[in-house]
């Protein structure tokens, strides 16, 4: 994992949410980006919260905060859109992927309510993650 800088990761989290409104593009481009800050050296141990059921990248928190920072501003201004990538985001089977889509569909304006509600009924199910139900919640 290399070090954090905060002006190349701005640079690099501002080109990815360029590429949000083609949403096969920009999960291509999250997998890379995800993959240069990956924790390679994480090993689940017996402290704190027990690993996530599903893959995920291990970055640290600061890499994904910057990412919500970015994607949640041009969601603010691109509701269709945000829920089209939110949508694909949830296909997606690694844990920071389906974060940021619940993380997504929190920052659209909320009205109208029913494709808001539409997709966070249809990603609770009784066998999801609990991590993941709270982030879709809350």
């Amino acid at each position: 994992m290399p070090a954090i800088h905060p002006p190349r990761l701005k640079i690099q989290t501002a080109d990815l949410v360029q590429k949000a409104l083609q949403p096969e593009i920009f999960c291509r481009s999250f997998h890379e980006f995800l993959n240069i800050y990956t924790d390679r050296t994480y090993r689940p141990g017996r402290v704190g919260e027990p690993p996530p059921l599903l893959r995920s990248y291990q970055v640290p928190k600061p890499v994904i905060r910057a990412v919500n920072k970015d994607l949640g501003k041009w969601a603010q201004d691109n509701r269709a859109e945000a829920l089209d990538l939110a949508d694909a985001l949830w296909q997606e089977s690694f844990l920071e992927f389906k974060l940021a889509a619940a993380f997504l569909i929190g920052q659209v304006e909320p009205s109208p309510v029913k494709p808001i509600y539409d997709r966070v009924e249809e990603w609770i199910a009784p066998n999801t993650e609990e991590r993941l139900v709270r982030a879709v919640i809350y």
